[in-house]
């Protein structure tokens, strides 16, 4: 099986994709392997929870298998993945805030005295500056940065996956390195030392 697998790891995507379609498992383990960091990335990014973000990996690669038969040939089997983490993290999103609401409102009720995680668990000055500087670009930059940053799609599956032209995917990335780079400017080291 291993000889089998370093043969079909040289296939292109929609070589293999055409193999899944028709059930072969170890056409998808190629798959899995060369998408799933991608994919848990992506994730990541938009969700700051790890084994949320590994859970729903799983569901991403679920969801192609299940859709398998379904699969056109010509289609980005990155930009599908991604586009599927996209979905579930959106989803994920929504359903952590309910449970903040609910969670608010139980504080609300029943007051606590202990310290809150964030301020028990306070993270290393730059990281957190980046992960600050990052939250604040605007939604669909901070997205645009994510995709091609954490997911590591081209412009152009990027411009496919929002519905944007690539030049607008390539104006929304230089902008938000430009404004990375000024947020984040005094971290920079000076020439002086």
């Amino acid at each position: 099986m291993g000889d089998t697998l370093d043969r079909l790891d040289m296939h292109a995507d929609a070589d293999l994709m055409a193999r899944v379609r028709e059930g072969d498992r170890t056409a998808f383990e190629v798959l899995y392997r060369r998408h799933e960091a991608r994919v848990f990335a992506y994730l990541w990014r938009q969700l700051r929870d790890e084994a949320l973000a590994a859970d729903l990996r799983q569901e991403v690669f679920l969801r192609l298998w299940r859709a398998r038969t379904d699969w056109r040939p010509g289609g980005s089997v990155a930009g599908y993945l991604i586009r599927s983490a996209h979905t579930l993290a959106i989803d994920a999103r929504r359903r952590e805030q309910v449970r903040s609401r609910w969670a608010d409102e139980l504080r609300l009720s029943y007051p606590s005295t202990t310290p809150s995680p964030d301020t028990l668990l306070e993270r290393t000055r730059l990281a957190s500056r980046v992960n600050a500087a990052i939250e604040m670009l605007p939604d669909r930059m901070r997205e645009v940065f994510s995709l091609k940053r954490d997911a590591g799609l081209s412009y152009r599956e990027i411009a496919a996956l929002l519905g944007i032209s690539p030049k607008t995917v390539e104006v929304q990335m230089g902008n938000a390195l430009r404004r990375l780079r000024e947020a984040l400017a005094d971290l920079r080291p000076s020439a002086e030392t």
